[in-house]
């Protein structure tokens, strides 16, 4: 997902500002970026972020529904663990 999102991230922001600035599609559009630089790590990194988090939303939300306070090794909230 992170390579997909900086591949389209040129065309789409190009988009976004004709379509707001009331001047319709644009006539052109940029390439799409392919270049493994910081962009990429960028979006990488961030899809990775919000899948973990996702993930163990689930089991932080379920423990702390029934009274769990604290994760049995750590004796830390899994939301205080995560910085949430």
């Amino acid at each position: 997902m992170g390579v997909a999102t900086t591949a389209i991230t040129g065309p789409a922001i190009a988009t976004t500002i004709s379509l707001l600035a009331g001047n319709g599609l644009p006539a052109e559009l940029p390439g799409l970026a392919v270049a493994n630089d910081l962009t990429l790590w960028n979006h990488v990194v961030f899809f990775a972020a919000a899948f973990g988090l996702v993930e163990a939303a689930p089991d932080c939300l379920r423990a702390e529904a029934v009274g769990e306070q604290a994760d049995a090794v750590s004796g830390v909230s899994c939301f205080r663990a995560a910085g949430i």
